[in-house]
């Protein structure tokens, strides 16, 4: 592939991924799509452990947010 294509267009891979790896931690993916991603084994353990650390995240965020309010909104900040 192309070093520039890939170049231009890294923030477009990057929303997609995102996009997908957010939609597959709530739980709101096409069910088809999501019965052909359970079919196999090794991405249902992915996506099991993928749900698992955005729980962890959640908590130690939510405890960020209530120790360092600054920190947290450094971290919002970044993120967004």
């Amino acid at each position: 592939m192309n070093k520039k294509f890939v170049k231009e267009n890294k923030a477009l891979v990057k929303e997609f991924i995102g996009a997908l790896i957010s939609k597959i931690v709530s739980g709101s993916i096409n069910r088809s799509i999501e019965k052909k991603m359970k079919k196999d084994p090794a991405f249902n353990k992915a996506v099991t452990n993928l749900r698992i650390d955005y729980k962890e995240l959640n908590k130690r965020l939510d405890k960020i947010k209530k120790d360092d309010p600054d920190f947290y909104n450094d971290i919002k900040d970044l993120v967004a």
